[in-house]
């Protein structure tokens, strides 16, 4: 069994549940690419069964089939309910488990599932703005977490569409949204003048990582040469 407690509460979905708590797709999903990885490092059976009950109970319970997102928690206390808070990174989490999932098994119903999810993710996260300008719908380090969902998708298909977006946003938000100090902005649209707003460090840390998979997506490095 795999869970984990936190503050003595169990936030990652096992035969146990409901306990105390809620079960967020923030520690789910992580707990899924872990158990994922563990597979790929190690052949053992026992890693992917894991990673897919991970994947179905969050398919099962927290994934909205008509909008193709994710949804934030199931929550088991004062009673049970669906969290509908919505964040990126949830969506982004579960992409990346259902791309790792087809590669593992070569199930074609996780290849389906991750479309779906990506494009769900494009049109509530990714919407088109009349200049070309970044949306703002989410934090930078959230987004982050889609884009990595949307990177192993393109590792797999090769098709561009979505890894785009983000680097047609990166460029402007680096033209348009920065300080003089060249610290971005929370805001990448760069329509609200943060230019002497205190920075926070978790939009800042996530930078790095950006430009990085956009070197590595644009193929300016070689991707053996960096740690995924």
């Amino acid at each position: 069994m795999l869970y984990i407690e936190v503050r003595e509460h169990i936030y990652i979905y096992s035969i146990e549940i409901p306990g105390p708590g809620g079960m967020p797709v923030g520690t789910n999903g992580k707990a899924m690419l872990l158990v994922l990885n563990l597979y790929g490092a190690t052949g053992d059976p026992y890693y992917l069964t894991a990673g897919r009950r991970f994947y179905d109970w969050m398919e099962a319970y927290l994934h909205d089939p008509e909008l193709d997102i994710v949804w934030n928690s199931w929550l088991t206390q004062p009673e049970a309910r669906l969290d509908k808070a919505v964040y990126s990174y949830n969506t982004g989490l579960l992409l990346q488990g259902a791309v790792a999932l087809y590669g593992y098994t070569g199930d074609r119903v996780y290849l389906d599932n991750a479309r779906r999810l990506a494009e769900g993710a494009r049109k509530f996260y990714l919407p088109e703005t009349e200049d070309g300008a970044a949306a703002n719908r989410d934090l930078p380090w959230f987004y982050l977490v889609l884009l990595r969902g949307y990177q192993a998708l393109y590792d797999l298909d090769g098709d561009p569409k979505y890894v785009d977006i983000f680097i047609r946003w990166m460029d402007w938000a680096r033209r348009n949204a920065r300080d003089a100090a060249g610290l971005f902005y929370n805001d990448w649209s760069g329509k609200k003048d943060e230019s002497a707003t205190p920075k926070w460090l978790l939009d800042e840390a996530c930078i790095p990582e950006y430009f990085v998979r956009a070197a590595l997506i644009r193929r300016e490095v070689v991707p053996a040469a960096l740690p995924r």
